[in-house]
C-alpha cells in the first residue's frame, strides 16, 4: 500500500507528538524523581548535622569538664606546692624564693627540699651558737677557718653558707690524714 505525501506527513506529525508527550511525561517523572531524591539527602544531611552536633556537643562538654577539674587540680597544686615552699623557707630560716632556688640542686643530689630545708635550719641553729664562740660547732666552725663574723654573715644568706663550709670541709684535711 503506497501512502501519499500527506498520508505520510499526517504520521509523522502524529508520532512526533505522541513522542512529545512521552518525553514531557518522562521529563516530568525524572524531575518528581530528583525532588524526591534532593528531599530525601536534605533529611538525611539533618540528620547527620543532628547527630554531629549532638556528639560536638557531648565532645565539648565531656573536654571542657575534663578541663576544668584538671585545671582547679593545677591552681590548688601550684597554691600547695608554694605554701609549702613558704613554710621551708620559714623552717630554714629563709625565703619561699631561695628554697625553690634549691630545687635543682635537691633534685640532683637525690635529696628531699624537706631534707634541704631541715639540715638548713639546724645550720642556722648552729650559727647561733657558733657567734658566741663556744661550743661544738663553734669549734668546728673554727678548725674551717671561720670565725664569728662570718657566722653573722651566713645567717643572713644560709645557702651560700652551706656552699662555703662544703668548700672548705673538702679541702680541710681530716683527722686521720693529718700529719702529727
Amino acid at each position: 500500500m503506497a501512502l501519499s505525501v500527506g498520508d505520510l506527513i499526517i504520521n509523522i506529525a502524529t508520532n512526533i507528538a505522541s513522542l512529545q508527550t512521552g518525553l514531557s511525561a518522562a521529563t516530568s517523572m525524572v524531575q518528581r524523581f530528583g525532588s524526591n531524591v534532593a528531599a530525601e539527602v536534605r533529611g538525611v544531611n539533618e540528620k547527620i548535622g543532628s547527630i554531629t552536633g549532638s556528639f560536638k556537643a557531648l565532645a565539648g562538654l565531656t573536654i571542657a569538664g575534663f578541663g576544668a577539674h584538671q585545671f582547679t587540680s593545677m591552681i590548688e597544686g601550684a597554691i600547695d606546692a608554694q605554701a609549702h615552699l613558704k613554710d621551708l623557707g620559714e623552717k630554714a630560716g629563709t625565703t619561699a624564693e631561695k628554697m625553690s632556688s634549691l630545687i635543682p640542686a635537691a633534685r640532683l643530689s637525690g635529696t628531699s627540699l624537706d631534707e634541704v630545708a631541715a639540715a638548713s635550719g639546724k645550720f642556722s641553729k648552729n650559727l647561733v651558737e657558733i657567734q658566741t664562740g663556744e661550743g661544738k660547732a663553734a669549734e668546728a666552725f673554727k678548725r674551717l677557718g671561720f670565725n664569728a663574723s662570718d657566722a653573722a654573715r651566713f645567717r643572713r644568706t644560709p645557702c651560700r653558707a652551706c656552699s662555703n663550709c662544703r668548700r672548705r670541709r673538702t679541702s680541710t684535711p681530716t683527722t686521720g690524714t693529718r700529719s702529727p
